[in-house]
């Protein structure tokens, strides 16, 4: 059973280690609320100390993360990255502004509805929040 619920895999997410910018956007492959992976030109050791940014969503997110896992061979390799714990609560938030913007764009693709942020989130609380609000309850 999985820890933690993931987020759509469709946000872009920006990594800074030592303040050195990791060869621009990343596609997120997943992301949960104890962290996420995500495609990386080179390898990053594990331990390492990563800002991150997701400037996908208002506000803007920002906090930090320690790689716990890298895999794969240069340019193509895929890291884990586990939030700080101090951004838990923030990583919470960042899900449910993300399960919102996935919502959104679904409304586009599937009913050629084109909403703002706004509206998206009034329909996607009214038809997932509570959903939502039990799968954290529930959650170590």
């Amino acid at each position: 059973m999985r820890k933690y619920v993931r987020h759509p895999s469709t946000i872009p997410v920006e990594l800074t280690v030592a303040r050195v910018p990791c060869a621009g956007r990343q596609q997120l492959a997943n992301i949960a609320t104890g962290g996420f992976a995500c495609s990386v030109a080179e390898q990053l050791p594990v331990g390492t100390t990563v800002q991150l940014c997701i400037p996908m969503i208002w506000p803007e997110y920002r906090g930090c993360g320690v790689v716990k896992w890298c895999r794969g061979e240069a340019p193509n390799c895929e890291v884990g990255i586990e939030f700080c714990a101090h951004d838990l609560f923030k990583a919470k938030m960042v899900e449910q502004l993300s399960q919102i913007e996935h919502y959104r764009n679904r409304l586009w693709v599937e009913e050629g509805r084109i909403v703002d942020s706004e509206q998206a989130a009034k329909e996607w609380i009214a038809r997932y929040a509570k959903e939502f609000a039990d799968a954290f309850q529930n959650s170590p």
